[in-house]
This record gives structure tokens, C-alpha cells and sequence, in this order.
């Protein structure tokens, strides 16, 4: 769950952002992060502080509750359950 609760977050402070008009440099450099991080926390690769996160809300000009995803988001689908009771049998 941790890991597609950090995708969902990096998929909405991505549409966000582009919706500000934005790019990636320019939130990097804003929020004194690298740029490679940047890329990976948004694409969800990487996690984040909540320390980060709330600095990166602050240059979106929003609150930090638009970006955290529904809670029913979060749990796996019947698939993704599926796929994991076939690799651990």
C-alpha cells in the first residue's frame, strides 16, 4: 500500500504542476531538491519526507489534504490480489 500511496501522490502533484504550468527544473530547484529525485518522487519511484511534501504543496499553493488520495485508492484490486496469490503458491 506505501508504495502506490507514494505513486498516487507523485501522479497528482504531477498533474498539479502541470496545470500551474510548471515543470519539473522549476519545482526542483524551488524546493532545494535534486532533480533526478524530483523526477523519481513524482513518477512514484522514490519516497519523500513530509517535510518535502509539505514544502512542495507550499509552491503549488495548495493544501497538503489535495494531494493525499482517497483511502478506497489504496487497496488492492481483485487482480493485483490475484496476481499476488499466484506468485506466493
Amino acid at each position: 500500500m506505501k508504495d502506490k500511496l507514494m505513486t498516487l501522490i507523485g501522479k497528482r502533484i504531477k498533474e498539479i504542476r502541470q496545470l500551474k504550468g510548471l515543470t519539473q527544473e522549476q519545482m526542483a530547484l524551488e524546493a532545494s531538491l535534486d532533480l533526478s529525485y524530483y523526477n523519481h518522487f513524482e513518477n512514484g519511484k522514490k519516497n519523500i519526507s513530509i517535510k518535502n511534501l509539505l514544502i512542495i504543496t507550499k509552491i503549488l499553493d495548495i493544501e497538503i489534504f489535495e494531494i493525499i488520495p482517497p483511502k478506497k485508492d489504496l487497496f488492492l484490486s481483485k487482480d493485483e490480489k490475484n496476481s499476488i496469490e499466484i506468485l506466493l503458491n
